[in-house]
């Protein structure tokens, strides 16, 4: 039983080189960064393991809903600064949906890595003003419509450059915030 090789998981944060690692969500049980389950037993309180879960707190909610207003008129901005044509590339959504990948990956890193603990950085930027700046929905849509408009090289297009910008834009923010903070030592 002490044997914990990769089948288990256990052991496996000591192999990834710190800079490689996810962040740790202080906020969900059992996330504490340790690395054993005795390790991760110990960051907890008997009342706090035993007790229920808040479903939701009006405070938090409300920071989530000033975030999402704010992400929901920058938004509403882009498309009134970037011009989209009809049947052509959907810019708007398409800097919108970057611009949220960009700033959560940077978001996670500062408030998980660098920042002190604080309970409504992360709903506000990540949940609210993340949730109201970028699209799904509407992302959709304009694939369905450029579709129908016998687009379908150009949806296609849409699509993956969606998909792959936003993954390099995530990679951009958190290798930001990691060179921002690098002189710095990390949180407690």
């Amino acid at each position: 039983m002490g044997d914990e090789g990769p089948a288990s998981g256990h052991g496996l944060s000591q192999r990834i080189p710190p800079a490689r690692r996810l962040p740790v969500d202080p906020d969900r049980p059992g996330s504490t960064g340790a690395s054993t389950p005795d390790q991760a037993r110990s960051h907890t309180t008997p009342h706090r393991a035993r007790s229920r879960p808040v479903l939701f707190h009006p405070v938090t909610l409300a920071v989530i809903a000033l975030g999402g207003a704010a992400g929901t008129l920058g938004r509403v901005e882009l498309t009134r600064l970037i011009p989209t044509t009809a049947n052509g590339f959907p810019w708007p959504t398409f800097a919108a949906n970057l611009t949220g990948a960009f700033v959560l990956g940077l978001v996670i890193v500062l408030v998980l890595d660098r920042l002190p603990p604080t309970r409504y950085v992360r709903p506000l930027i990540g949940t609210g003003f993340c949730g109201g700046l970028t699209t799904f929905s509407t992302l959709v849509v304009e694939i369905d419509l450029l579709v129908k408009a016998g687009h379908l090289p150009l949806a296609l297009e849409y699509l993956a450059a969606t998909l792959a910008a936003g993954m390099v834009a995530v990679w951009a923010g958190m290798a930001l915030a990691r060179l921002a903070a690098a002189g710095r030592s990390p949180r407690p």
